[in-house]
């Protein structure tokens, strides 16, 4: 099963881009609660290129990977990739005169209900959002 989740940011599409695929960037946004955060990533933006996030909590001593292998890049519109235990993340990029419109559609995992697993990846994409807005 898949489910989607979307903004629409106010930046052009290259800092857009730079922020989604640059590591050092994405430790500034790639985290989905407030009591969590991304102290390390790493990013090979290429196809067949992989990347790792580091969720951990902030006040606490859990943390986990978050790992995938880009599949499919085309430049300033669509990223595709492969999480580590084999799901589907598809990212669309459709630039506006004011900003550009990001749609993720992401393959369900089965640990968790469907609605908190939507909420987590909104709650990224607003971070995203937020952190490339004040750039």
């Amino acid at each position: 099963m898949n489910f989607t989740v979307e903004t629409f940011v106010i930046q052009h599409i290259e800092s857009i881009w730079h922020a989604w695929s640059d590591a050092h960037h994405m430790e500034k946004w790639f985290f989905s609660s407030p009591e969590w955060h991304c102290p390390k990533a790493s990013s090979a933006f290429f196809e067949g290129g992989e990347f790792t996030v580091l969720f951990a909590e902030k006040y606490g001593t859990q943390s986990f990977p978050f790992k995938g292998t880009y599949t499919k890049i085309i430049n300033h519109k669509f990223i595709e990739y492969f999480t580590e235990d084999g799901r589907k993340v598809s990212t669309y990029f459709i630039q506006e005169e004011n900003g550009v419109y990001i749609t993720q559609e992401i393959e369900a995992e089965n640990s968790n209900p469907i609605e908190v697993q939507q909420q987590g990846w909104k709650n990224i994409l607003q971070h995203f959002k937020t952190y490339v807005e004040s750039l």
